[in-house]
């Protein structure tokens, strides 16, 4: 005989949780365990063999020894006389049936058999997915036992209060000899939900929670993971989507059919089969003279006592049924126009099946005289006798709406399409990135094969004469798999020398569950101390595999900011926070980005869609946390009813902000803390939310939030740089936005004891938000292939727009900057000044936040603003976007640039950027004269250019703070531009072929991720 049994893993005691309760099922069916929790349509059969005697009782699923009451059920103790009997149902069958049955045993004997465990109890005891329950509550052991109200009430949700919440009235239990004050109520837990929250009230303000003031937490069984239940909820709202919009394409196409219909009664009434003037001579009239739809006549027009007598060309405007399918046709003068010859015009008109009146206004050529017969325009009866009936006016809606609907669904599939090459071309664009990183390690360490398979052999290559450990004279590898977790970790290896290489060598066997080959070299293989390593500066090396049994587990990222694109943007920490959450979320990972609700997000147009996610009480307030994916991303706002940001703008003055952005950045732990999320890695960002690095530290993780470990990224070292050395010492990994930026405040006190965890990265941008395929701010989309052509219409549009000439097609220098010191306000200038005196155009977009500043341009503007120069100092997003791709070069004269996402833009638009070497525009900016050694190191991973036949070079840069240093390069892009404007065309094609979307730097990230995650 079969059995099935399932264990209950404890009921709640005192004021306890079973957040983390689960059911275990095992099947005994020759040998073979049934998967945990009994989903899905596993069969559970029982065998009923001839003669055999029906158990009267089997443990039931929740230890309770009950009768069962299955089909085909002999009385209590009855014996069973059957030849093979089969009695089929799936697992969860069996638990409802189990659990009717604990709901029909009597209230009394429920309390005494499981009242003992805990202040309240379910019966079943745990909650089925689908099914009702009683529940019971001991008043008398609950935190509002002294109440004196007489009235408890049962406050549940699902799906952490997402969906059903409900209140349900608990009613007195009578139990003579069983102790305690007992409740109960009926409640029904949906199909699909996750978990259940609950707490008890005494019906006004005094409330039974857990013992750390939390809502109970139940998981129910046979339910979908909280994944499932999400995507679910996720397939509901699109089809209730699709539903509404249906019903919404059917309503507008009743509505445009009913104008169309009261349009047509109207002129029905007003319509002839031909017009005369008061002396009865004719005006409008056809042949033949009662049209029939379906077939073609011809209009006559007499412009004899109209405003068109003695014009040129005659134009008859015409329309149907109340000026739909609106036409217009040059009519000739007509040979058969009667007494009227000299003056008739005539043309040929087609009317379709569905024409009951012929609209018409007839105008000159050139449409300055009209006659519209005194504003009542002309109507031309086509079909004599009724009009359409009402069923065929419907099924012209009807026919609309499928016509609509059809339009709709083919521009949703076509965008289904885009998102999925999309998708395909992230993916090669990522797979390019992780070649050229490679390619980049070749010097160090390769292998053989270059991808390693699960379940195969593979042939580590290290050069220890490119590492720190170039001095031992032996080498020992140290390796395992799946980022260290592996339960095999190999021994250490000494690795042998290959014949005509300077590269070590040392053979493994991966294993078949593998996803990851990890190894770390040594200068011997013992542990001890004199031992040095070579562990890639604490990333270590790693190797990806193919056909691996198991697959890397995400990691769980969760960004703390105040700034978001495009819904909280102010700077560049606003696109790094969104375009970085995406690209490490298109790997596979899970990203979240906590944000303060500020008073001006309740009326942005895209957080439309924002629901309530939860509340919690601290601070000495409560805190309404809502959520809504935001360019893709879970994104929640925190609401602090304090007013703490109730504010215009993220940031208002340095004596309010510090304070709000401290408290903002506990209440994001606390947030986290509440919800019982324990993310991998919490990533934070500048001086605003520097601190929840400390906090984190001294207050959550050893309070509950024990599982993250802190990332620090530095935007900008000018603001903040107390906090910022706050959070350098609390972070486990730091970083900034890019390599020469780290080296250049490598030395400052916030940051020079921390450089050992101190990376920089540089930032990338989106190429789906910056890109001109899709621009449609753009005259006409163009890519790489077709540059040359879409930047022709671009420079067009944007003289055009702006009032330049085009005469000799001069090549067009742009700035689009803050104007702040920083920026290099003198340079700026003098770039205005310099261009337009070699011959070039000059744009500024731009403005100042200190008004002298802003005063100087303005006069500025004044002085040199004519046909060759524009100054507009006013942001104009749309307008930024066509003088990235109308302009021919860029300059960023930056004094110092933390990274800069100007000339990565600019280059995505095929415009040539001229740059001042600092920061992370000397790492992303390659000389075309000085610099194709590093261009092609890091674009291609090339160490010698000419002999691969690559060319990385992407602009012009210049050292100095000064005018003649600038000149020096501005010059030499000019000059490229003048004298070879094929060559210069070629360079703009190949700025734009190069990749700097996030693809290398979220790569890089993935791995300071997880260097975090092991301190």
């Amino acid at each position: 005989m079969q059995t099935a049994v399932c264990k209950h893993l404890g009921l709640l005691r005192g004021g306890g949780r079973s957040g983390s309760a689960q059911t275990t099922g095992r099947c005994t069916t020759q040998g073979r365990v049934m998967p945990p929790r009994w989903r899905g349509s596993a069969k559970v059969q029982v065998q009923l063999g001839a003669g055999s005697v029906y158990p009267k009782y089997v443990k039931s699923l929740f230890g309770a020894r009950r009768s069962v009451q299955w089909p085909a059920r002999a009385a209590k103790g009855q014996t069973v006389v059957s030849t093979g009997v089969k009695v089929e149902f799936t697992a969860k069958e069996a638990a409802l049936k189990d659990a009717a049955l604990q709901r029909d045993r009597a209230d009394v004997d429920l309390i005494k058999e499981f009242g003992k465990a805990g202040k309240f109890f379910s019966a079943p005891l745990m909650p089925i997915a689908g099914a009702t329950h009683t529940m019971f509550f001991n008043r008398a052991w609950g935190q509002f036992y002294d109440s004196k109200r007489r009235e408890t009430v049962l406050i549940g949700g699902f799906n952490n209060w997402g969906t059903g919440d409900f209140r349900a009235q608990m009613r007195h239990v009578q139990t003579q000899g069983v102790d305690g004050d007992w409740w109960k109520c009926e409640f029904k837990v949906p199909e699909n939900v996750y978990n259940m929250r609950l707490l008890f009230s005494d019906g006004g303000d005094r409330f039974d929670k857990s013992d750390d003031d939390r809502d109970y937490t139940l998981v129910p069984t046979f339910a979908p993971t909280k994944e499932e239940c999400e995507a679910a909820i996720e397939e509901e709202i699109k089809r209730q989507a699709i539903t509404r919009q249906a019903e919404e394409d059917m309503h507008e196409a009743r509505d445009s059919v009913n104008q169309q219909r009261a349009g047509l009664e109207f002129h029905f009434k007003d319509a002839y089969v031909e017009w005369k003037h008061n002396d009865g001579s004719l005006v409008l009239w056809t042949e033949p003279a009662q049209m029939v739809p379906g077939t073609t006549a011809t209009v006559f027009y007499n412009t004899n006592m109209t405003a068109l007598n003695g014009q040129g060309d005659i134009v008859l405007m015409t329309g149907v049924n109340g000026w739909a399918a609106p036409e217009e046709i040059v009519m000739k003068r007509s040979t058969n126009g009667g007494r009227y010859e000299d003056n008739v015009f005539e043309t040929k008109v087609t009317l379709a099946e569905t024409t009951h009146v012929l609209d018409i206004v007839v105008t000159n050529g050139s449409k300055s005289v009209y006659d519209n017969n005194n504003r009542k325009d002309y109507h031309l009866k086509v079909a004599s006798g009724a009009l359409l009936t009402e069923a065929e006016w419907e099924a012209a809606a009807v026919a609309l709406f499928k016509k609509r609907r059809t339009t709709r669904l083919m521009h949703q599939l076509n965008e289904e399409r885009r998102q999925e090459e999309l998708t395909e071309k992230r993916a090669r664009t990522r797979m390019e990135a992780t070649k050229v990183l490679r390619k980049k390690l070749m010097h160090v360490l390769y292998t053989e094969p270059a991808n390693p398979v699960a379940g195969e052999k593979v042939t580590i290559f290290y050069n220890n004469k490119n590492t720190n450990l170039e001095w031992s004279e032996e080498i020992w590898l140290r390796a395992s798999f799946n980022r260290w977790t592996h339960a095999a970790p190999l021994a250490p290896i000494k690795m042998g020398h290959v014949a005509n290489c300077p590269h070590l060598c040392a053979t493994i066997e991966v294993p078949k569950d593998a996803h990851m080959v990890d190894c770390v070299f040594s200068s011997a293989g013992g542990d001890e101390e004199w031992v040095q390593y070579d562990n890639a500066m604490g990333l270590d090396y790693h190797f990806m595999t193919t056909g691996a049994t198991t697959k890397p587990p995400p990691l769980h990222v969760m960004h703390i900011a105040v700034e978001m694109a495009p819904i909280a943007k102010v700077g560049g920490l606003g696109d790094v926070v969104t375009s970085l959450a995406r690209a490490i979320q298109d790997i596979g990972h899970k990203v979240e980005i906590v944000l303060p609700k500020f008073a001006f997000l309740n009326h942005s147009p895209i957080l439309t869609q924002m629901t309530h996610e939860t509340s919690f009480d601290w601070g000495g307030c409560t805190h309404h946390v809502s959520t809504q994916l935001v360019e893709g991303v879970r994104v929640y706002f925190i609401d602090s009813q304090n007013g703490m940001f109730n504010t215009g703008s993220v940031y208002t003055t340095g004596n309010v902000d510090g304070p709000k952005f401290d408290f903002f950045c506990k209440a994001a732990l606390e947030f986290m803390l509440k919800s019982g999320r324990q993310p991998d890695i919490i990533h934070c960002h500048d001086w605003s939310t520097a601190m929840a690095t400390k906090f984190y530290w001294s207050d959550y993780h050893h309070n509950g939030l024990h599982n993250p470990r802190c990332v620090f990224t530095i935007h900008n070292l000018e603001f903040g740089q107390a906090k910022i050395g706050e959070a350098m010492f609390a972070s486990q990994v730091a970083t900034t936005v890019s390599p020469s930026y780290a080296e250049e405040i490598s030395g400052h006190p916030a940051v020079s004891t921390q450089l050992a965890k101190f990376h920089g990265v540089v930032n990338g941008i989106d190429p789906e938000i910056w890109g001109p395929e899709e621009d449609q701010f753009l005259p006409m989309q163009f890519s790489s292939d077709n540059c040359t052509a879409g930047k022709e219409a671009s420079r067009e549009e944007l003289r055009r727009r702006l009032g330049l000439t085009g005469w000799e097609d001069r090549p067009i220098v742009a700035i689009i900057s803050r104007l702040t010191a920083q920026k290099g306000i003198d340079l700026i200038k003098h770039a205005a000044n310099h261009t337009k005196s070699r011959g070039a155009q000059f744009i500024l977009l731009g403005s100042a936040p200190d008004p002298k500043i802003q005063s100087d341009f303005n006069a500025l503007g004044s002085h040199l603003s004519d046909e060759n120069a524009a100054f507009i100092f006013q942001y104009d997003e749309p307008l930024s976007h066509l003088i990235y791709a109308g302009a021919d070069m860029i300059c960023v004269p930056s004094i110092f640039e933390p990274c800069g996402l100007t000339q990565l833009i600019a280059m995505r638009y095929g415009t040539v950027p001229i740059v001042r070497q600092t920061g992370g525009l000397y790492d992303t900016v390659f000389d075309v004269d000085h610099d194709k050694g590093r261009a092609a190191w890091e674009i291609f991973g090339s160490v010698d250019p000419e002999k691969d036949g690559v060319d990385g070079t992407n602009g012009f840069s210049f050292g100095g703070a000064d005018a003649s240093s600038f000149n020096y390069a501005l010059d030499r892009a000019l000059d490229g531009f003048y004298n070879d404007r094929n060559w210069f065309r070629s360079l703009q094609q190949r700025c734009m072929t190069q990749d700097w979307s996030w693809n290398k730097p979220a790569l890089t990230y993935i791995e300071l991720y997880h260097q975090a995650k092991k301190q």
